[in-house]
């Protein structure tokens, strides 16, 4: 836990760590804003310093550390009264505030060998009366944005989108795309993420939980981008599957640079376009949401505007080598036999020999496409590698092409939905098969209850989800679209979940169970 001194508190889009006041109370947490406003309520206040947590510290633990003070066994005397609730060195209970001490306790402590206990420590006038005016300060804050209206108009800006286009990359060797070549550098473990001193992508991206309405043209703006880009993506595709000899990297650069500037722009809008699976082609829809998603997760975890660049590459490109594989393979509807499973397996090599014709690639995409099937527990396919052997960017496009693909159509199975998925992904990290710190990172972005999807909440009104809330999976923001009976609500209330305790999401819809027609931007 760092220790920041109010004087040098600065505003920041979106927390890295929770902050808690001095007295342990949690003030805002991790990815929630840090406003100019907030900060001067912090200083005039009296706060001297605020705390927060390191990447993988436990708010719980914190808090039950700090919220306790050592004392000697001989401190307390039979027949008093307790004027705290007191503990052992782990944190059980022994005594709970007001019990008498019985005759002989501290000799029992004492046999157990116990010779030092915890008491509550006890919160100053002082600081409830701080930690209120902050906490009433951040609510007042939020209720102000929410109540805007719109969002500005044609968010979209050309400058970004040209930016991402012109910035360069350290390029992929011939050599990278020899699976025996690549094998090596993987059993060197040499594979590692180009390091940097740039700010991260996140900064950049807008703060959708203030926006209170999607214009129209942003609506337009942002579906011909994602329409756009399928059409490049199908066009590159197509080039790749006739075996073209030089392809161009013109259109790859275009899709990436498009989507970027999307997401910085207004991630969930882009986000809800590119998961509408609007091409006939599987591959070309999946292509397309899984890079989106992969440029999400990754900006979720700090990296920058570079690296995400080199991972949107790996996760369009990421199973071109389907290309290579029969058709009547991939649209099989009875169980697979186990040699049509084994060549299935040879697509992520079969990638590496169908990017040998696109020069000019990051150094990171072979890498990402050779690996991207692979689990932390040894599971995965082509070479059962490990959590440890497996780069980075491969775990943050597994983790989007495994969501994207339980989310689809295929000949065998229908597609669960959008919950059942995201929820499919934490047992699967429960199991060490993907990768925790991307899950978490999977689900500060994208929530439980992913952005786009249908929810009843506790009144019995359904609701679309619209952002989600950092660090409160299961309480992202959402709009009341629906009474209890699939009728429009008189007002689509706008809530967001985290400030409102007294409702819950209790269902999660699966298409089946909404009306058949619907606009696609219900609630945006």
């Amino acid at each position: 836990m760092r220790e920041i001194p109010v004087n040098i508190l600065k505003p920041i889009p979106a927390l890295p760590g929770a902050l808690l006041h001095k007295s342990c109370s949690l003030l805002l947490e991790k990815g929630d804003r840090l406003s100019p406003g907030i900060v001067e309520v912090i200083r005039s206040q009296g706060v001297k310093e605020v705390w927060m947590l390191e990447a993988r510290e436990s708010l719980d633990r914190v808090q039950r550390e700090r919220a306790r003070v050592p004392v000697s066994v001989e401190s307390i005397h039979p027949g008093e009264k307790l004027s705290a609730t007191i503990f052992d060195k782990s944190g059980r209970l022994l005594f709970a505030e007001g019990t008498i001490v019985p005759k002989g306790l501290v000799k029992a402590l004492r046999t157990r060998g116990i010779n030092i206990i915890y008491r509550r420590a006890r919160k100053s006038q002082d600081d409830i009366r701080q930690v209120r005016a902050i906490r009433d300060a951040i609510v007042a804050e939020r209720r102000a944005l929410l109540e805007a209206e719109a969002a500005p108009p044609v968010l979209f800006d050309e400058a970004s989108a040209d930016e991402i286009r012109n910035l360069r990359l350290p390029v992929a060797r011939w050599n990278d795309f020899i699976p025996a070549k690549l094998e090596a550098k993987l059993n060197r473990r040499q594979p590692g993420i180009v390091e940097t001193n740039d700010p991260p992508f996140a900064d950049r991206i807008r703060d959708t939980r203030v926006f209170r309405r999607v214009s129209k043209e942003d609506k337009v703006t942002f579906s011909n981008i994602v329409i756009g880009s399928l059409r490049s993506t199908r066009e590159l595709l197509t080039d790749l599957a006739t075996e073209k000899k030089q392809i161009d990297l013109y259109p790859i650069e275009e899709v990436i640079a498009n989507v970027m500037a999307g997401i910085i722009h207004h991630r969930d809008l882009l986000t809800l376009c590119s998961s509408a699976k609007t091409s006939e082609h599987y591959l070309v829809a999946h292509a397309l949401s899984v890079m989106a998603l992969s440029v999400n997760i990754a900006a979720s975890m700090g990296f920058s505007t570079a690296q995400i660049k080199a991972l949107a590459y790996g996760g369009l490109l990421a199973d071109v080598g389907l290309l290579r594989i029969p058709p009547h393979l991939l649209n099989k509807q009875e169980p697979l036999t186990p040699a049509e499973y084994a060549r299935i397996r040879q697509h992520p090599a079969l990638g590496l020999n169908v990017l040998q014709g696109i020069h000019g690639l990051p150094e990171e995409v072979p890498f990402i496409v050779y690996q991207s099937h692979e689990r932390g527990d040894g599971s995965g396919y082509p070479k059962g590698k490990k959590e440890a052997i497996i780069h980075t960017f491969s775990r943050i496009v597994s983790t989007a092409d495994c969501y994207q693909a339980l989310c689809s159509d295929r000949p065998y199975r229908k597609r669960l939905s959008f919950y059942e998925a995201a929820r499919e992904l934490v047992v699967m990290a429960s199991r060490r098969q993907m990768d925790v710190e991307i899950i978490r990172a999977f689900l500060d972005c994208n929530s439980l209850f992913p952005i786009g999807s249908f929810v009843r909440l506790s009144d019995g009104e359904i609701a679309r989800v619209l952002t989600a809330n950092p660090g409160a999976y299961d309480r992202p923001i959402v709009r009341k679209i629906w009474d209890s009976n699939f009728r429009p609500v008189t007002r689509p209330e706008r809530i967001d979940l985290k400030e409102t305790p007294e409702l819950s999401v209790i269902h999660a819809f699966a298409d089946g169970e909404l009306p058949n027609r619907y606009n696609h931007f219900i609630g945006f």
